[in-house]
């Protein structure tokens, strides 16, 4: 196992177990899709993917979770566990601020670790999120829409900055809906990369969450 405890990740735990943070509440949610694609990229060579993830979001906006899926890149890394935590709130105004560090953690394989500041106004949110092992970066772009009958539309644009190598770019236009007690959702993603895992795709999850 090659897991890297850095302090980022003993704030996630001393977050959970710190009595003064006031009371809050408990989610939980499980997923399938038939590829589970990152930033552009499939993370399991376009084979299927169970997910899920505990949350647990604090009366004063900070909030921690956990969330896994099965991956496959090739070597010996087969499931990804993400550590997150943060602090998250909106504005009266319509402006929300979200600010927090996630770990990216491969029993099997090098972690990855990401601090991330989100800004966003009504329907734009924009998320920047920094690898401080590797120097690279991530910007995230996203509009979201209510549609009529229940269905929603989202857009998204995301540019990631590698210190070494070339520059990458992914884009994403998904329809969501929820009914039977269940959340759908169809997408096409595509990236600027020619190589069979970058190649635009549809994408297709169910979810449910308690």
């Amino acid at each position: 196992m090659n897991v890297t405890w850095k302090s980022p990740t003993i704030f996630l735990v001393a977050l959970l177990s710190f009595p003064l943070l006031g009371f809050g509440e408990f989610s939980a949610n499980l997923g399938v899709t038939p590829d589970y694609v990152w930033r552009g990229e499939s993370q399991t060579d376009e084979e299927p993917a169970l997910q899920g993830g505990l949350d647990y979001a604090f009366t004063n906006g900070l909030y921690v979770g956990t969330w896994a899926s099965n991956v496959k890149f090739g070597d010996e890394r087969d499931v990804e566990i993400d550590l997150y935590g943060g602090f998250g709130t909106e504005f009266e105004s319509g402006l929300s601020l979200d600010v927090g560090h996630i770990s990216y953690v491969f029993p099997d394989g090098d972690d990855v670790d990401e601090a991330y500041l989100g800004l966003g106004f009504k329907i734009f949110e924009a998320k920047y999120y920094y690898d401080y092992d590797n120097e690279n970066s991530y910007l995230d772009g996203s509009l979201s829409f209510d549609l009529p009958k229940g269905f929603g539309l989202g857009l998204h644009a995301g540019l990631f900055d590698f210190d070494q190598g070339e520059d990458r770019n992914d884009y994403k236009l998904a329809v969501s809906k929820s009914m039977w007690s269940l959340d759908f959702e169809l997408g096409y993603t595509d990236t600027d990369w020619d190589s069979n895992i970058h190649d635009g795709r549809v994408t297709f999850l169910i979810s449910k969450t308690w």
